[in-house]
């Protein structure tokens, strides 16, 4: 509950009998006379459930988008990091078929 001046604010989940979610907003302010007396309240309230649950599946959009990132910002990490050794690796395997592409030439009458 939030409160500033003579206006008071909530938002509260309120779960039903049957386990459905039910969040409400509601105002509620001070009605005076011409006075300044209190002589009652305005309140409202409103039914919040379908921005709420938006929101927690905007959260938790969020978080796996992020988390993708993550592994994909590791995964691109390991392989600039290794770049060169593939190529190293690489190299080497090319020398070995080469040379033996060549024994197999110098076999033939």
């Amino acid at each position: 509950i939030q409160k500033s001046g003579d206006k008071m604010t909530a938002e509260h989940y309120y779960p039903d009998l049957q386990g459905k979610k039910t969040w409400l907003f509601g105002n509620a302010s001070v009605l005076r006379n011409s006075q300044g007396d209190i002589i009652g309240a305005i309140e409202s309230v409103r039914d919040i459930t379908d921005k709420k649950i938006a929101e927690i599946e905007l959260k938790k959009a969020k978080e796996e988008a992020e988390a993708a990132e993550r592994v994909k910002n590791t995964f691109l990490a390991i392989i600039c990091g290794r770049r060169s050794i593939r190529f190293s690796v690489f190299r080497k395997s090319w020398q070995k078929i080469k040379a033996f592409h060549g024994n197999i030439r110098n076999m033939q009458p």
